[in-house]
């Protein structure tokens, strides 16, 4: 499951690696893979150095980008697997956009991500509950369960710590981050489907560890919640609900920055507050048809000061700006059908 999966026939299969994570200290980081077919490549890094600033990929908020063939990467950046489920590197050298003033930088990012803890396979280890509730909100029919399958993708996510070293124009930075890696792949992801999400990364100082979110997408399912708690016990144990409702929470397209909601997993209840500290804007897709948020945050639960990432999604529907041309040799979706 850990390897390079061989795409499918279909224009918009997928294989995706995703690392990231913060610090209490706010430092913080995005990584991102995605292999599409004929090379393309939606790919994010970005970066939050404490006294530097963020630095960005130059072509960034596009994420389009040339894939290196078989490979998580592409022009400069790699992703690439050292032991399953144990340790992932992440590679990155070229220029970079510093944030705050625009300017170009040389960059080489030599980071480390590992964990000791178990993963979360989305296939089988979601409570039942949870998935039976999302299912008894929709009109069933055989054209549903169609669509049930015609969307799924397999999708698992580990908890860790990614360490290294972050060099820009010659002056190291040390940065230590925790937060989450995931892996996705499908014989078609299409962003078009997606209304909404948002999702939230949470480490607190009494060591819960946590993913949650509430994902709306109206070809399978209107409302369904996601994630998982790490316990400070040992034990994982799956979201049972969220009550984050996304139609009270920037349902325009403005995100909130100071918003709370409560989560609860094996019988226990988690109440965040949540204070966004950044946000980067990010578009996917040939056509931008996926509009990213990433946003390091500052949490509080049950009263406990906490860190993290939060990913909001938006579904973009004003196409590709003459700004960030895609030119031949295409790409992008949909040119196969």
């Amino acid at each position: 499951m850990e390897q390079v999966q061989p795409l499918g026939p279909h224009p918009l299969a997928l294989d995706s690696v995703w690392v990231q994570g913060a610090s209490a200290e706010g430092a913080w980081l995005v990584a991102g893979v995605a292999r599409r077919p004929r090379r393309q490549l939606d790919a994010v890094c970005l970066v939050g150095v404490p006294g530097l600033g963020t630095l960005k990929l130059p072509r960034h908020p596009d994420t389009l980008l040339v894939a290196s063939n078989d490979v998580f990467g592409g022009e400069g950046l790699l992703i690439r697997l050292v032991e399953p489920m144990v340790c992932w590197k992440i590679n990155y050298a070229g220029p970079m956009r510093l944030d705050e003033t625009g300017e170009l930088v040389d960059v080489v990012l030599d980071l480390t991500f590992t964990s000791t803890l178990p993963c979360f396979d989305f296939d089988t280890d979601m409570a039942p509950r949870t998935v039976a509730r999302a299912m008894a909100r929709e009109p069933w029919s055989r054209e549903f369960f169609a669509r049930l399958r015609d969307a799924h993708q397999t999708h698992y996510e580990q908890i860790g710590t990614t360490r290294g070293r972050v060099t820009v124009r010659g002056r190291e930075y040390a940065l230590s981050v925790t937060g989450m890696r995931d892996h996705s792949f499908a014989a078609r992801r299409d962003w078009r489907l997606l209304h909404r999400y948002a999702l939230h990364t949470i480490v607190t100082e009494d060591d819960v560890r946590a993913q949650v979110g509430v994902v709306s997408q109206p070809y399978s399912f209107s409302r369904i919640e996601l994630g998982y708690v790490h316990t400070p016990e040992g034990t994982l144990e799956a979201l049972e609900w969220c009550d984050l409702e996304l139609g009270y929470h920037g349902e325009q397209g403005d995100d909130p920055w100071d918003y709370g909601f409560s989560f609860g997993a094996a019988s226990r209840t988690y109440h965040v507050l949540v204070e966004v500290r950044e946000r980067q804007e990010l578009f996917c897709g040939r056509e931008w048809e996926a509009r990213l948020l990433e946003r390091p945050c500052r949490y509080q639960v049950n009263g406990v000061t906490g860190w993290g990432m939060s990913e909001w999604y938006y579904r973009h529907e004003a196409g590709r700006p003459a700004a960030y041309p895609c030119e031949e040799p295409a790409l992008g979706q949909g040119h196969e059908q």
